[in-house]
C-alpha cells in the first residue's frame, strides 16, 4: 500500500497542532510567534493555566490578530484601563455583565442602542448626564428607568427631541 508523502505530512500536522484543535492544553512551543508575542505577558504563567482560559485567550489573539492598528491601539487602551482597576471594581463589571447577558435579547439591544446614543452625544452632554445621574439617590435612578420603559417609543422619541432642543439652547 503506498501512502503519499503528503498524508505523512497532514498526518504530522494533526498530530503537532492537535491540541489546538481539539482544545487541550498547548505547550508554549507549539505557539506561533505572533500568538507568543501577543501573549507575553503570561508565558510564565501559561503551562499552569486552566485548558478553558488558554482556549479563551488564543481566541482572543485570533480577534487581535484581525483588528486593524486603530482598534489594536483601542483593545490596548482598554486593557490598560482594566488593569487598572481594583477587584472590586472588577467583580462589579463582571456581575453587571452577566446579568446583561441574562436579559433577553430585545433588552440587551435596547440597552446597546442607548449606549451607542450616548456614545454618539458630544463629550460635555455626556459630562453632564453623568454628573446628573451619579448625583441621583438609587430611587432616583429607579424612577427615571421606570418612568422611561413605561413609555411608548413615540414617547421615548419625544423626551429624546426634547433633550436636543434643551441641549441646543
Amino acid at each position: 500500500m503506498n501512502k503519499s508523502p503528503l498524508f505523512a505530512l497532514l498526518l504530522v500536522g494533526c498530530l503537532h497542532y492537535s491540541p489546538l484543535l481539539i482544545g487541550a492544553p498547548v505547550p508554549w512551543d507549539q505557539l506561533s510567534q505572533e500568538q507568543q508575542q501577543v501573549l507575553s505577558g503570561v508565558k510564565d504563567d501559561w503551562a499552569s493555566l486552566p485548558e478553558a482560559k488558554q482556549q479563551q485567550l488564543l481566541r482572543g489573539v485570533e480577534r487581535y490578530s484581525a483588528m486593524t492598528p486603530e482598534q489594536r491601539a483601542d483593545a490596548r487602551a482598554k486593557h490598560e484601563r482594566w488593569k487598572s482597576l481594583s477587584e472590586e471594581q472588577r467583580i462589579q463589571i463582571k456581575e453587571r455583565y452577566q446579568r446583561f447577558k441574562a436579559l433577553p435579547s430585545d433588552q440587551q439591544k435596547k440597552i446597546r442602542d442607548a449606549h451607542q446614543r450616548f456614545k454618539a452625544l458630544p463629550p460635555e452632554q455626556q459630562a453632564r448626564i453623568r454628573e446628573k445621574w451619579s448625583g441621583m439617590s438609587p430611587e432616583q435612578r429607579q424612577r427615571v428607568m421606570l418612568r422611561l420603559r413605561e413609555m411608548t417609543p413615540e414617547q421615548r422619541e419625544a423626551f429624546r427631541e426634547r433633550m436636543r432642543q434643551r441641549r441646543d439652547r
